[in-house]
């Protein structure tokens, strides 16, 4: 679709008429479907640690951590979440 040929949160309805060689012409029954809401802008800063390795990035508010809740030894493959 074209940029600026929908509109953020408008509903529309449409529908399709085909036609054959021999000129037969079949129409589909009318639908509708709404367009989301914009979603904001993410900034490249999220989830991001801050200046200095920090947790904590005062500029964005950003907050990250990373934890290890507990280790298990198992067999075979490691696994990874």
């Amino acid at each position: 679709m074209p940029a600026g040929k929908l509109v953020w949160g408008k509903q529309y309805w449409w529908r399709v008429t085909v036609r054959d060689t021999a000129m037969v012409t079949a129409t589909s029954p009318t639908l509708t479907f709404t367009t989301g809401v914009r979603q904001p802008t993410v900034t490249s800063g999220l989830a991001t640690q801050g200046p200095g390795g920090r947790e904590f990035d005062p500029r964005t508010g950003n907050y990250t951590t990373t934890v290890t809740d507990v280790s298990v030894p198992t067999a075979g493959l490691p696994l990874q979440v």
